[in-house]
């Protein structure tokens, strides 16, 4: 009888052991399916950098579709242009490695006159963000600024420039982008994915990628979600397609 009852229990440890086995093959495999579907997802994130709607002999993407403008309060085109200029200096999303990863540099630039500013130029053709110049949200070399960041507009920037929507809209937009990315932000730091001198996008691929373990699933999850839900936001809202 109690040879019986050994062989039952090694019978019982060896199910337990292929059980595991493959529970822990299965969950190895939804890992790997949830990282290719969340890089699939990054690679749509990551590689923004700033263009140029208005140079010479290019039209200006239009402004999308959606519901009417608001001409409540619509005022100027010259009051507008300024009241979108001050949204810039409340925003910094363009600078701040949240909007894009990186700005390239320009035929009339001088990489070397802007490295002697402090901006840290790759190769004398590009240089990324987050820019070393924002101080806050406003340019510390703004006189002598790249070109790119001389001639971009986000589409908030020229959707209030144009009385299509009013300052007021915009700037509540803009402070929508920013709870989001304080969200992301606050996602990374609890897991230690905090690095402030790389872009947002590539800081949360780097973290989204440490977390493999089925412990980390949910807090995968979360970080994921949130920053989709950023990306979308500023895709929709702020760059221009």
């Amino acid at each position: 009888m109690r040879e019986r009852s050994a062989q039952l229990r090694e019978e019982g440890d060896e199910e337990s052991e292929q059980d595991a086995a493959m529970a822990n093959r299965d969950q190895r495999e939804m890992n790997e399916g949830s990282l290719t579907r969340l890089h699939a997802h990054m690679r749509g994130w990551r590689g923004w950098t700033v263009n140029l709607p208005h140079l010479p002999g290019r039209r200006a993407p239009s402004l999308p579709h959606g519901a009417p403008p608001d001409t409540s309060g619509r005022v100027t085109s010259e009051s507008s242009r300024t009241a979108a200029a001050k949204l810039c200096t409340d925003c910094g999303l363009c600078c701040n490695g949240v909007l894009f990863d990186q700005v390239i540099l320009q035929p009339g630039d001088r990489p070397q006159a802007l490295a002697a500013l402090g901006l840290r130029i790759k190769k004398r053709t590009y240089f990324n963000q987050p820019c070393v110049a924002l101080c806050g949200t406003r340019c510390g070399v703004y006189e002598h600024r790249p070109e790119r960041c001389r001639r971009f507009e986000c589409r908030q920037f020229q959707q209030v420039a144009s009385g299509a929507i009013t300052a007021e809209a915009a700037a509540a937009r803009i402070r929508e982008a920013q709870q989001q990315v304080a969200v992301v932000e606050s996602l990374l730091a609890a897991i230690g994915g905090s690095n402030p001198r790389k872009p947002l996008a590539q800081r949360c691929a780097t973290a989204l990628a440490e977390l493999t373990t089925p412990e980390d699933a949910a807090r995968r999850a979360e970080l994921a979600g949130a920053m989709e839900q950023l990306q979308n936001l500023l895709t929709t809202h702020f760059r221009l397609m």
